[in-house]
């Protein structure tokens, strides 16, 4: 009789046992899972409320910002926001996007000043003379010039129509620049560094989005192929040892 109780006792000791060991195993791949979703959520509001930085060193230059890497329509969903309200109005646009992998906006401002020559075309007594006096026009100058010799980026030209009436000015530009993004990850998350071919621009506004595929360390990989099989193993021995007990 004493020998059934206690045979009993171990049996429902082994059961509760093994129903913990696959409790704790559930909870502890739960919580690893929680542990990255948070990490992602502060990466997220971090990046989204960065500043981005002119960085300049004695070999290069360049603009910094940290990368967002988590989904537009999630972070909407968290109540994330930014304080730049271009950014909110970027994110909102890219919601619906389902299989959104990067995205990028930058805003560029240049700025310079420059005289230029005029090369007289028609002056005032070529007008007098009747040459251009079916234009009613007193002179006639053009340009075509660049910001700097050494900058090709931003280039001018037209003509200044010279009338006592209605002088005009026709304008025309043509701009190129080149930018360059890369997105390297460190232990505080993804950045972002932007490099222009024009020195008289600069970037004042720039959100970049990629979403990495997981990426499991060696830790993670060993602990997603070692737990299970530990519980396997544990669940094996204890469910042969009550099987035992049971079939006594």
């Amino acid at each position: 009789m004493k020998q059934d109780i206690k045979d009993k006792i171990i049996k429902y000791l082994l059961i509760g046992l093994a129903a913990l060991i696959f409790i704790l195993s559930i909870t502890t791949i739960r919580g690893c899972k929680k542990i990255n979703t948070q990490k992602r959520t502060i990466e997220t509001i971090n990046a989204m409320n960065d500043s981005i930085i002119h960085v300049k060193t004695k070999t290069d230059t360049f603009y910094q910002k940290s990368v967002i890497t988590m989904h537009p329509k999630q972070i909407i969903e968290e109540g994330i926001k930014s304080n730049n309200p271009e950014t909110n109005k970027f994110i909102k646009e890219l919601e619906k996007e389902k299989k959104l992998v990067a995205a990028l906006q930058i805003e560029l401002e240049t700025k310079d000043s420059k005289y230029t020559d005029l090369i007289e075309l028609y002056n005032l007594q070529d007008s007098l003379n009747g040459e251009i006096s079916e234009n009613n026009l007193d002179g006639i100058y053009k340009f075509n010039d660049s910001i700097t010799d050494e900058n090709k980026n931003f280039k001018y030209f037209g003509e200044v129509l010279i009338n006592q009436n209605n002088p005009k000015l026709n304008f025309n530009y043509v701009y190129k620049v080149k930018i360059k993004s890369i997105v390297t990850e460190d232990k505080k998350g993804y950045t972002a560094r932007y490099y222009l071919d024009d020195p008289n621009s600069s970037i004042i506004g720039a959100d970049q989005i990629y979403i990495p595929k997981p990426n499991l360390s060696k830790g993670q990989k060993a602990k997603n192929i070692l737990l299970p099989t530990f519980t396997g193993l544990v669940g094996f021995g204890l469910g042969y040892g009550t099987g035992q007990l049971i079939n006594k």
